[in-house]
């Protein structure tokens, strides 16, 4: 019997490097790349992706050496182009593929390929400062970035007329810029006790330059309205809808804007973490923090449990109500239940569908700070060497804690997992993180 045919698909790649050095102040890098892909037509399956880098030690020259509480003062400067070839197999070929037609067997076009498909080309330029004071007591960077992904791997829409609904392009541009700030430093440190501060924080904007088809309405889910554009000017990840104008104090109705417009984003305007490590005689505590600022999420789970009583099925033919959708959770307490009352949240009712998916109603401030890690520990030592080193117990906790004003489960989790910054920052009951604890020993021999 003919074994089965085997599909796949192969990369091969170059890689060369030169460094050089001068007098432990002038360093410099140039490295390239040369790789080809399977993916693409032979015509078009090689790229060469080269990047550069310069760093001068600033520490090193005469007019710095004799200041003592500057250890170290680094400049630094890089510049590369990488590739991306994530996609399909084949999709630049063209192929039919078995099929029916009233009863009838044979073949029918399986694929829209694109010949001209190559490699999605990412730009990044760094600027930055390193910098050691005080002996190692207190160091850190200060960079800049800038980014920019051209040639984008992405889908292009077809006219329904062809047959398909889309095909692989080379099309659009993103930007990425930003600054990061990072920090370590040791307050105190004596034989008895040392405490460690880790401080990092990143700015960062994304703003799309072009696109193949501007304007595109992209849903988190297909059976439901769309949560997301691609628009140019605006940030990957961009919510859509109408915009809620609250509720009527005399009459409870909530009302919205007419027109579908952006909301807002689902990345962060700024984010970073905090690490603080402590050493007390033979115990050690270490506690690590996350924070997020300015993202938003479409907490698209409360059209669910925030129906207000209001059944879509209506009645039957006895005139009863058909049982509703689902349960509704306890912030419906705060609706709006008599004139005068002040409340985003509309009034009760089985008739009227007083929430409208697709729109800001349900679009919140997702910021947070969390307490990631509680890791306390305590180290055992033989007061005679040869039965072991040391011996370490500890106890740890992962997530104890989230401070938000988001009201779902946990503001930093995507329904879609992450896998897709373009509709990124969609809770549809997205499993929360979990709080772990453990417990264990380290042996040292």
């Amino acid at each position: 019997s003919a074994k089965a045919q085997q599909f796949g698909w192969g990369l091969v790649s170059f890689l060369g490097r030169v460094n050089y050095a001068y007098d432990s102040r002038f360093l410099f890098s140039l490295s390239a790349r040369y790789d080809g892909s399977s993916r693409f037509d032979p015509s078009a399956r090689w790229g060469l992706f080269p990047a550069m880098s310069a760093g001068w030690v600033l520490s090193k020259e005469k007019f710095l050496r004799n200041v003592d509480w500057l250890s170290s003062l680094k400049l630094r400067a890089s510049y590369g182009i990488t590739g991306d070839q994530e996609i399909g197999d084949f999709q630049y070929l063209s192929y039919w593929t078995p099929s029916r037609y009233d009863g009838n067997a044979g073949l029918r076009p399986g694929t829209f390929g694109n010949p001209e498909l190559t490699w999605q080309r990412n730009r990044m330029l760094n600027v930055g400062v390193d910098f050691e004071l005080f002996r190692g007591r207190l160091g850190g960077s200060l960079e800049f970035f800038k980014g920019n992904r051209t040639k984008l791997l992405a889908q292009a829409v077809l006219p329904a007329t062809s047959g398909f609904p889309s095909y692989t392009t080379n099309a659009g541009e993103i930007e990425n810029k930003g600054v990061e700030f990072s920090i370590l430093g040791t307050p105190v440190l004596n034989s008895r006790f040392s405490w460690t501060v880790n401080f990092n924080i990143s700015f960062i904007k994304d703003k799309i330059l072009s696109l193949y088809s501007d304007n595109e309405q992209l849903s988190t889910y297909k059976d439901l309205s769309p949560t997301h554009i691609l628009k140019v000017g605006y940030p990957v990840g961009t919510f859509i809808g109408y915009q809620y104008l609250g509720v009527d104090q005399q009459t409870g109705m909530p009302s919205w804007g007419n027109e579908i417009v952006p909301l807002g984003k689902a990345t962060p305007d700024y984010f970073g973490g905090l690490t603080n490590d402590l050493r007390f005689g033979s115990w050690d505590l270490s506690i690590a923090t996350q924070f997020s600022v300015g993202n938003k999420v479409m907490n698209l789970i409360r059209t669910t449990y925030q129906t207000l009583g209001n059944s879509p099925g209506g009645w039957d033919a006895n005139n009863i109500l058909y049982q509703v959708f689902a349960n509704n959770a306890t912030i419906v307490n705060n609706r709006w239940m008599k004139p005068g009352d002040r409340s985003d949240i509309p009034r009760a009712s089985m008739i009227f569908a007083n929430f409208n998916q697709q729109s800001s109603q349900f679009l919140e401030n997702a910021s947070f700070f969390r307490i990631r890690t509680i890791n306390l520990g305590y180290t055992i030592r033989p007061k005679k060497q040869g039965k072991f080193n040391s011996l370490r117990l500890y106890g740890q906790i992962q997530n104890p804690w989230v401070f938000t004003k988001y009201y779902g489960f946990d503001p930093e989790v995507s329904s879609n997992g992450g896998s897709k910054p373009e509709t990124a920052g969609v809770d549809y009951a997205a499993y929360p993180q979990a709080r772990t604890f453990t417990f264990g020993l380290n042996f040292n021999f």
